[in-house]
């Protein structure tokens, strides 16, 4: 009798023994998790909904991935084969890497001029240093002017253009350009070959909402060069040919 009950403690030891090893080898549900400070913490590190990155349409910033839209209105002093006194504009930025965009533009010269000029472009980052962007931009555009009369022309423009985050939502940006416009059709000048050439410089502001990917922007360009279309300035009593233009734009810009 003695010897079962010593074999039935014996058992229910063992039982025991064998329960609390299962339990010890068992990990808790609860061991890898955060305290409650801390992932609340971590959840206000996370950035915004919508606000991706640092990014933008006409800065040196290129958007890494998606597409981005940007329309525009301006005015200016200049009027030629390529710009009236107020012009519309639209713009369709396409990321085909983290440092290449494709864009493809329409511009709409509404005001002396009335016209199309559809052109196409890059912008490829040379340097990101995150709140530092620079990088080079080309575009080529095919002026067509309907009136007053029939001018048909071409734009080749290259450049540097470059931005500085002052935060993620605010963006200062600014660029040096320099325009090739050859004039192949025009009523005020007979013959091809005539060939315009403009330094512009850029330098404006954008804001992006930080509910959104959407920005507003304002910039101002200046420009200087060489017109044979309109004679501005004069030297003694002759056309010189020199021309010196500002214009000023706003408009906004959306990524997706």
């Amino acid at each position: 009798m003695m010897r079962k009950r010593v074999s039935g403690a014996m058992t229910l030891l063992s039982c025991a023994t064998l329960a609390l090893a299962s339990v010890a080898a068992t990990p808790s549900a609860y061991a890898d998790d955060p305290p409650k400070g801390e992932v609340k913490a971590q959840e206000e590190l996370k950035p915004s909904a919508g606000v991706t990155d640092r990014w933008g349409t006409l800065g040196g910033t290129t958007l890494g991935e998606g597409m981005a839209l940007r329309a525009q209105i301006g005015g200016g002093s200049m009027l030629n084969h390529n710009n009236g006194y107020l012009n519309l504009d639209a713009g369709l930025l396409i990321a085909l890497g983290q440092s290449f965009d494709l864009v493809v533009d329409l511009k709409l010269p509404l005001l002396g001029n009335f016209g199309v000029i559809p052109a196409i472009g890059i912008r490829f980052n040379l340097v990101d240093d995150k709140v530092f962007h620079l990088a080079l931009v080309a575009n080529v555009g095919v002026p067509i002017i309907f009136s007053p009369g029939v001018s048909v022309g071409l734009n080749v423009e290259p450049g540097l253009v470059v931005s500085y985050f002052f935060s993620e939502r605010v963006e200062l940006f600014s660029g040096l350009l320099f325009r090739y416009s050859p004039l192949f059709m025009s009523p005020f000048l007979t013959g091809s070959g005539h060939a315009a050439f403009h330094g512009i410089f850029r330098l404006g502001l954008a804001y992006t909402l930080s509910s959104s990917n959407m920005g507003f922007f304002i910039n101002g360009d200046a420009q200087a060069g060489y017109e044979p279309q309109r004679r501005f300035i004069n030297i003694g009593d002759r056309a010189s040919g020199l021309s010196l233009n500002f214009a000023v734009n706003a408009g906004t810009q959306f990524k997706f």
